[in-house]
């Protein structure tokens, strides 16, 4: 699952809790699930917010932040 679609599904303690757990703060969960001016969490991050919750996976994260803010990556030919 991406950030992007776990973070509207959760209520606000939810989100602090798992801001929380991985170090963050709410607001900065907020910006990284809403790409908000491109940003992007290091893969240390990536790995913090797969380990707190189950429904997030590397591979999937990777995949979400790799692609460029509104446009799917090309494809290779």
């Amino acid at each position: 699952m991406r950030l992007s679609e776990l973070h509207p599904s959760l209520t606000r303690e939810q989100r602090a809790d798992l801001a929380k757990r991985c170090g963050i703060s709410p607001g900065y969960l907020w910006q990284l699930a809403t790409r908000w001016k491109g940003k992007k969490p290091t893969v240390d991050l990536l790995a913090k917010l797969a380990d707190a919750d189950a429904r997030l996976k590397v591979a999937d994260l990777v995949e979400e932040f790799s692609e460029s803010a509104g446009e799917p990556e090309p494809k290779a030919a």
